[in-house]
C-alpha cells in the first residue's frame, strides 16, 4: 500500500522498477495474491444477482 500523501508518478515509477528488477519476490507476491482471492469470485457474485433478480420478478 502506498499513502496517498506520498504517491507520486516518481513514487510508482520507483516501485515498479524495484518491482520489476526481482522477478523472484514478483513470483511470491503473485502467488499469496493468488492464494488469498476466490478464482471463482465473479461468477459466484453473478449467481447471486441474478438469483436475487429471479426472486424479485
Amino acid at each position: 500500500m502506498i499513502d496517498q500523501k506520498v504517491f507520486t508518478v516518481e513514487k510508482l515509477t520507483e516501485l515498479l522498477r524495484a518491482a520489476l528488477a526481482d522477478p523472484s519476490g514478483l513470483t511470491k507476491r503473485a502467488e499469496a495474491a493468488k492464494s488469498a482471492g476466490i478464482l471463482d469470485a465473479a461468477e459466484r457474485l453473478a449467481d447471486i444477482v441474478v438469483g436475487l433478480v429471479r426472486s424479485k420478478g
